[in-house]
């Protein structure tokens, strides 16, 4: 009975064993063909938009970023800024809002000068891509500035490797599904609508206080968290004012402060959802850190 038990464990481990393998290998195939942003990829490609899809209405460009298409020669006389960035920087709002649009507008309207400023924001990446984006893409059109956006919410954390576990096809599509399952609404969208509500949430409050109590390591004075990604942040940096300082880029660092930073109504929620001691906590931390 015993050795009948064993065997049918052995047969049940046997059968996950081949299951996950053969999955995995067919969400890889799969993913390689044709690429999906559910699966773990370290290239900037990962969440890029895709070329010419519509957003409120404005369709991205050819390279799948949120702004008209680029024109490799520079206008003579003219200054070219690239924005770099992630979400904060492509923006969940329409295109004529975005920050970058509206400062070349603001650039432009006392100014003889002409001034081009390119967005070059990919959702969810953070410096090590910025690197890689700058590279890829803004070096060949030649700018002058390059306007490089790191935003503390997350840029910290993502900057680290994840765990091994984490690079499985399997698991992140299962996690995504799990996480899909748990936190969307009934009436809620997918895509763009053609008009767009300020008002509108992007995510549900539950979701928005899981996200901000998830990244409150980095405001707690004790935590090594803080001290051992930094330096990962700054050696990406490190790399992206050697490549502005070889082409004869002017860099500018923009730090966007998360949410939780500046709203104390939220950081109160935070501190009763963690249980944590405000005493602990120091909001200007990683902009301290930073600087």
């Amino acid at each position: 009975m015993l050795a009948k038990g064993f065997r049918f464990v052995r047969d049940v481990v046997i059968i996950f064993m081949l299951t996950f393998v053969l999955l995995e290998g067919s969400f890889r195939l799969y993913h390689y063909i044709t690429p999906v942003f559910v699966f773990p990829d370290n290239s900037d490609n990962r969440f890029r938009g895709k070329p010419f899809d519509s957003n409120y209405g404005f369709n991205l460009n050819s390279k799948g970023f949120k702004d008209t298409e680029f024109q490799k020669d520079k206008p003579p006389g003219s200054i070219r800024i690239v924005g770099i960035g992630d979400s904060f920087v492509f923006s969940v709002v329409p295109y004529q809002y975005n920050f970058l649009t509206l400062l070349e507008e603001k650039l432009n309207a006392p100014s003889i000068q002409r001034f081009e400023v390119l967005n070059m924001g990919i959702p969810s990446t953070s410096p090590r891509k910025y690197f890689s984006v700058l590279v890829k893409d803004a070096l060949e059109l030649k700018p002058d500035v390059a306007l490089i956006c790191i935003f503390i919410g997350n840029d910290f954390i993502e900057i680290f490797p994840k765990p091994v576990l984490h690079r499985s096809f399997v698991i992140e599509a299962a996690k995504y599904v799990y996480d899909s399952l748990r936190h969307i609404e009934s009436t809620r969208s997918f895509g763009y609508p053609v008009q767009y509500d300020d008002e509108a949430p992007t995510f549900s409050d539950a979701y928005f206080l899981e996200i901000e109590a998830a990244r409150t390591e980095m405001y707690i004075k004790s935590d090594k968290m803080l001290s051992e990604r930094l330096p990962r942040v700054m050696a990406w940096m490190d790399e992206i004012k050697t490549v502005c300082e070889s082409n004869g880029i002017q860099l500018f660092v923009m730090v966007i402060s998360d949410e939780l930073q500046l709203d104390t109504e939220l950081q109160q929620q935070v501190l009763e959802k963690r249980g944590t001691d405000k005493n602990k906590l120091d909001f200007n931390l990683p902009n301290i850190r930073l600087g």
